[in-house]
């Protein structure tokens, strides 16, 4: 007669392997989440039926949601380099069709023409992306130094072209160059436009009045925010991901603001 006395312990610090691994790992988070989320590329295209030549195009786009515009194709007849510079504006071309001061250059870039009826794309990377809020217009406006951008005559500047659910694209006008030379409208811009949908969250805080509830005593706490994305969220123009470090001061006490 007698009494046993045990304790029970992990197989692993026993010295054993269990005889059945699992058969699904443990899932880890990785340790380094990359800076920017992957966003589906769109695209929407005008047409490539064309009928004149022109040095360049100018025509407005509506987004219809946030949009990102990456790049932007454009139809030529050449298939060697061309140098072609891309601007954009707030707002319409129209009343800045002569007069460069009023745009933004955002590629001056020498591309390899793909002939007649081919799109030849001015790439991603070779701008900065262009941010269009929701029901915003922007105006582009791309040119080469000769008539070497083709176009199609359309029936009235600004008419309402070609849309999807993110953007409307309007007739807009050809152009000699440089800018200061003719326009003449109405005219269809031969190309696609590549771009992203994205989220911009609401500049304001959902309520005005922070919830005050002082404790006994006062605290100081230094503590660190980090900020987790989700995929398309935009934030103060920046889609990356970022820390910020907060110092509760003036004897600030638990669920003050800070």
């Amino acid at each position: 007669s007698g009494a046993l006395h045990y304790e029970t312990i992990p197989l692993s610090e026993a010295g054993l392997a269990t005889q059945t691994p699992t058969s699904v790992p443990t899932p880890r988070l990785t340790e380094n989440p990359s800076d920017e989320p992957s966003l589906e590329t769109k695209s929407l295209t005008t047409t490539f039926e064309n009928s004149v030549s022109y040095a360049g195009n100018m025509f407005d786009i509506l987004a219809r949601d946030n949009i990102e515009i990456s790049s932007i194709a454009f139809n030529t007849f050449r298939e060697d380099y061309i140098t072609v510079r891309l601007y954009t504006r707030q707002g319409s071309y129209q009343g800045h069709d002569k007069d460069i001061s009023g745009w933004i250059l955002l590629a001056n870039v020498a591309v390899k023409g793909q002939g007649l009826g081919n799109p030849t794309f001015i790439p991603e990377g070779a701008f900065p992306p262009v941010l269009v809020r929701r029901m915003n217009n922007q105006a582009f406006y791309i040119t080469s130094d000769g008539p070497n951008l083709r176009a199609d005559k359309g029936t009235s500047e600004g008419k309402l072209y070609t849309s999807n659910s993110d953007i409307r694209i309007y007739e807009g006008a050809g152009k000699r160059y440089p800018i200061d030379g003719a326009t003449f409208t109405s005219r269809i811009w031969n190309g696609i436009l590549e771009y992203r949908v994205i989220d911009i969250p609401t500049a304001s805080p959902t309520t005005t009045k922070p919830t005050m509830r002082p404790t006994p005593s006062p605290t100081s706490v230094s503590s660190r925010l980090r900020l987790y994305w989700q995929q398309g969220y935009y934030w103060q123009e920046s889609r990356r991901e970022s820390w910020f470090c907060m110092e509760c001061r003036n004897n600030c006490r638990e669920n003050d603001s800070v």
